[in-house]
């Protein structure tokens, strides 16, 4: 059965969190709103494991399945909850189980998440900013969605253990890998510890942010070595169709808490 709010709040978890840490990391101005800070954030939506957000002096880190202790607690009663007012919702604000006395942490963090919204919603003209962005936030997607989307499930489920590769050639972005095992599926940051089976590169940035906004014709641009498809090709199809549910679930409603 396909739920939706389940879907939306695993991406903004574990896709859209870590960009608004890569983004934080990356602009200088939001390093310098952070600067003062010394704090963990959690949030964590009720029954589900928590995520963090740890900003110390200038550096933010994103912190998966998180235990530890937080100075700032965010909890949301469901999916639905989470979805509501990471879309904007401010009506739907979470409970704040500890911290709520830091208004102006969280203060910065809206700016910080308004900021990043501005950027994956801004035009396709799109900064360097953007392509990394997106890059990162359609690449940690792929789990979410092989996780707890049936189509995608559906999509994926007759492809053996395989392990896939996304590469930008010059640039300083980091690769994405995708594992499937098992009927279950993991994405990372960094080369894979395997060799992968598949690795889909994309010759530059400009090349990158045209795939990523369906503003290129893919056949046209394979020809023409500008993506170029090396390995299991069916692996790298299949997950080009499953990028393209992002969209169905996440478009236009990206940060606007």
């Amino acid at each position: 059965m396909l739920n939706i709010n389940i879907i939306r709040s695993q991406i903004y978890l574990y896709s859209i969190l870590p960009a608004l840490v890569e983004f934080i990391n990356a602009d200088l101005e939001s390093r310098a709103m952070i600067a003062a800070l010394d704090l963990c954030l959690c949030i964590k939506i009720m029954g589900q494991p928590a995520v963090a957000i740890e900003m110390r002096h200038g550096n933010a880190i994103f912190h998966p399945n998180f235990c530890g202790r937080s100075k700032i607690n965010l909890l949301f009663i469901t999916p639905r909850h989470l979805c509501a007012f990471f879309d904007g919702n401010n009506f739907k604000p979470p409970l704040v189980t500890s911290g709520c006395w830091r208004i102006n942490c969280m203060r910065i963090f809206s700016q910080l998440t308004n900021k990043l919204s501005m950027i994956l919603q801004g035009s396709p003209a799109a900064t360097p900013m953007y392509t990394r962005l997106a890059f990162l936030v359609a690449g940690l997607s792929l789990s979410s969605l092989a996780n707890f989307d049936p189509v995608s499930r559906n999509i994926l489920n007759q492809i053996p253990h395989r392990v896939a590769e996304f590469v930008i050639d010059d640039a300083d972005i980091q690769p994405i890998w995708f594992s499937s095992k098992n009927d279950v599926y993991q994405v990372g940051r960094g080369h894979s510890i395997c060799v992968p089976d598949v690795t889909i590169r994309f010759a530059d940035m400009k090349i990158a942010n045209l795939a990523l906004c369906s503003q290129i014709d893919t056949m046209a641009a394979i020809g023409a070595r500008k993506i170029i498809i090396e390995g299991y090709v069916p692996l790298a199809e299949r997950l080009g169709i499953v990028m393209e549910r992002f969209d169905f679930f996440m478009k236009p409603g990206l940060v606007k808490s």
